[in-house]
């Protein structure tokens, strides 16, 4: 009887100590949910506001380098330059374990042009593992992301389209990058899209020359071969980017 009871004792404590345990798992899990949902909101904040650098906070070192880094800084702040932003998630999991995190939804960015140009809205799916670092603020180790839609605002469809712009639409490439001419959807503009980013919309200022609305000192100039268009030349201040018709 004596040996039972010390057994009974045993297994009460480890029940007891058990539930405990799990009490402050939950809490721990509850407050590490919090932390990290108050940081993706910052983020949110950051990005809407143009704050480049808080932007790039969120992402950890071993998902961008110091490079990749200045990059995202210097594009966030290149988009409000032209373009008033609202940027927001849409969370349709968000599970977090001690000091690991997987979230996954929907990201919704509408961009206004701040001067001539239509408003873009993009939509992706995405999903990111995050993990709270050594300094105690989480960031993200890994994403992936994909376009709900692919080419907004735009099309393909030559019905009702002017003459002159028929001869452009199409798909032009360099190395691994698509240039995509297009018309909006009520077929009054010509558009550019590239892969991975938005469309643009193009104003002729020349012959086969176009800006591009939304970033001045930037144009798209299409070069005739035989009374056809062989190409197009992609001229930034930073220098020309040639892409040969498909």
């Amino acid at each position: 009887m004596k040996n039972k009871g010390i057994v009974a004792v045993l297994i009460l404590s480890l029940v007891a100590s058990t539930g405990y345990g799990q009490s402050k798992l939950d809490k721990h899990r509850a407050q590490a949910k919090k932390e990290l949902e108050k940081r993706i909101e910052t983020f949110v904040k950051d990005f809407n506001a143009g704050n480049g650098e808080g932007f790039a906070d969120i992402f950890s070192n071993r998902f961008y380098d110091a490079a990749q880094r200045q990059a995202v800084v210097k594009n966030v702040k290149g988009v409000h330059q032209y373009y008033e932003v609202h940027y927001e998630l849409e969370i349709d999991t968000l599970i977090v374990d001690h000091h690991m995190a997987y979230d996954k939804g929907k990201i919704i960015t509408t961009l206004t042009p701040k001067g001539a140009g239509e408003k873009i809205t993009e939509t992706n799916a995405y999903m990111e593992i995050w993990e709270k670092e050594a300094d105690g603020k989480w960031r993200i180790v890994d994403a992936i992301k994909h376009k709900i839609n692919k080419a907004p605002n735009a099309t393909s469809d030559t019905t009702d389209v002017p003459k002159e712009w028929v001869k452009y639409l199409g798909d032009y490439y360099t190395g691994g990058t698509v240039f995509k001419i297009l018309v909006s959807e009520d077929k009054k503009r010509l558009m550019i899209f590239l892969e991975g980013q938005l469309n643009h919309t193009l104003t002729e200022s020349a012959k086969n020359v176009y800006s591009i609305d939304s970033a001045p000192g930037i144009s798209v100039k299409f070069k005739e071969e035989n009374g056809k268009i062989a190409l197009l030349e992609f001229v930034q201040p930073t220098g020309t980017i040639i892409a040969n018709r498909k």
